[in-house]
């Protein structure tokens, strides 16, 4: 079930190439979210009306935040990209159904572009619950590799 709310940008910075990572602040939907979920993020013009599907690649229940790392692919995108941090951004979420997650010994996961972000939390998640289990992640980039030396620290700790 979804939340809508007008949210606090805690930081929007480039990753890479027109790939950008944003932390927003939302108490509600860092409590709530699980793996695999998503948030859609609105944009307050009357030109752009739909909203913009992104997935939550970390959350901090500590900090009450939820971390979204996106690519510029066209208006929208782009309008994201250069809000800056202490400005408020209207978001519905969280959305979706998540991963299944079951115990296993042996884990693959595999992902590639943008659809790498929603995994760290996966495997954050999976580490936890999974002790002893052997976790293999599979990362492919076209160009610019992002998020790859955090996915090492995650499965290292």
């Amino acid at each position: 079930m979804g939340n809508y709310n007008l949210s606090k940008i805690l930081e929007n910075s480039k990753l890479s190439e027109n790939v950008y990572d944003m932390v927003i602040q939302d108490r509600k939907i860092a409590e709530s979210c699980k793996a695999g979920q998503f948030v859609e993020l609105y944009i307050d013009n009357n030109k752009n009306l739909l909203p913009r599907p992104l997935s939550i690649c970390d959350i901090s229940k500590d900090q009450g935040s939820i971390r979204l790392v996106y690519q510029v692919l066209g208006e929208g995108t782009d309008y994201f990209s250069n809000l800056k941090s202490g400005e408020k951004i209207r978001l519905m979420g969280p959305l979706g159904n998540g991963f299944t997650m079951e115990r296993r010994e042996n884990i693959a996961i595999v992902g590639g572009g943008v659809g790498i972000p929603p995994l760290m939390l996966l495997l954050k998640s999976l580490v936890s619950e999974s002790s002893g289990a052997n976790i293999d992640v599979f990362l492919g980039y076209r160009d610019k590799v992002f998020l790859d030396n955090e996915f090492k620290l995650i499965r290292s700790a």
